[in-house]
């Protein structure tokens, strides 16, 4: 999901950003780094509630999780009522 976010300093040429980027970077309370990345849990790329992100420091480090089937996510995962 792209957001048009024309003052983002990580815009692409047509001024968007990846949502779950941006809610990373809500999470984090700073800008994402261009190396860092940014993994769904379930794998579903349009679920990008805060509890289903979490950031990588580089595509290495995010491929060497994927590889090893590690998930790091420890927070609950029950949905409120």
């Amino acid at each position: 999901v792209l957001i048009l976010a024309t003052n983002h300093p990580h815009h692409d040429r047509h001024g968007y950003v990846r949502e779950h980027r941006l809610v990373m970077e809500g999470l984090l309370d700073r800008y994402l780094l261009p190396t860092e990345v940014v993994d769904h849990v379930d794998r579903n790329p349009s679920n990008n509630v805060p509890w289903n992100l979490r950031v990588f420091s580089s595509n290495g480090e995010h491929l060497a999780a994927t590889l090893s089937g590690s998930n790091h996510y420890t927070r609950s995962r029950s949905t409120p009522t």
